[in-house]
C-alpha cells in the first residue's frame, strides 16, 4: 500500500488481540490472554453445561491426548460397548484422580498447569456486555 506508517482496516491489529500469549504457559489453554471488555456479571452455571464446557476444554487439549488414550484404554478392556459416552461422563475426574497420584508420587509429569486443568473448574462463570 502507499500509506506507509497509517494504521488503516488492512493494517491495524484485529480488536480481539489481547496481546502476546503468558510467556511461562505450556499447556495452550492457559496461553491466551482475555480482556474483559464492558459490564462484568458472575453467573452459576447448570451442571450440565458446566460437565460440557469441562469436557469440551480437556477434549480439545492437545497437551493431554495421551491421557485422553490411556483413559481410553483402560475403557475399552472393561468393555468395548459404549466407551465414548464412559469416557466423556467419566474422563474428568479419571484424569483428576490420575494427576493427583502423579503429584503423590512427586513426579515432574504432575505440573502445577496439569493440575489446575485438571482439577474442576469453579461451577460460575464470569460474562460480559461487550459494552
Amino acid at each position: 500500500m502507499y500509506l506507509h506508517g497509517i494504521e488503516t482496516k488492512y493494517n491495524r491489529i484485529e480488536c480481539n488481540h489481547d496481546g502476546d500469549e503468558h510467556p511461562n504457559a505450556t499447556i495452550s489453554v492457559f496461553k491466551t490472554k482475555v480482556r474483559i471488555i464492558g459490564e462484568t456479571r458472575y453467573t452459576p452455571m447448570m451442571r450440565e453445561k458446566h460437565s460440557a464446557m469441562h469436557w469440551f476444554v480437556l477434549n480439545n487439549c492437545p497437551e493431554i491426548e495421551v491421557y485422553l488414550k490411556e483413559h481410553e484404554d483402560k475403557l475399552k478392556q472393561e468393555n468395548f460397548i459404549g466407551w465414548e459416552t464412559r469416557q466423556k461422563k467419566e474422563f474428568a475426574s479419571w484424569f483428576q484422580d490420575r494427576i493427583q497420584g502423579l503429584r503423590q508420587i512427586g513426579s515432574s509429569e504432575g505440573s502445577d498447569e496439569l493440575f489446575a486443568l485438571a482439577s474442576c473448574p469453579d461451577f460460575h462463570m464470569t460474562s460480559c456486555s461487550g459494552a
